[in-house]
């Protein structure tokens, strides 16, 4: 699969050296301090939105280009679409 026309996949979906940068997505949701980080019902919930935006290309928001799995992980963070956030206001 060429990740340059992978449209809504997640970084875990890609094969190539795109798994190896989830490796490193892991890495940071365990290292991210429990009082920045959000729950996992939440972190699933803003992937699953992110699945369904049209600027999701290859793991990354086009908006920001940022991985969404490393803007999902984060309480401070919030979904940069244009259109306002994706992301439930209470997450």
């Amino acid at each position: 699969m060429d990740n340059r026309n992978c449209r809504r996949c997640l970084l875990q979906d890609i094969p190539g050296k795109e798994a190896e940068y989830y490796q490193s997505v892991l890495l940071y949701r365990r290292m991210l301090p429990s009082k920045q980080a959000v729950t996992d019902e939440i972190y699933e919930s803003r992937l699953a939105a992110c699945l369904e935006c049209e600027e999701l290309v290859g793991g990354v928001c086009l908006q920001c280009g940022c991985y969404v799995q490393i803007r999902a992980a984060a309480k401070k963070k919030d979904c940069p679409s244009p259109k306002g956030s994706l992301w439930k206001k209470d997450q």
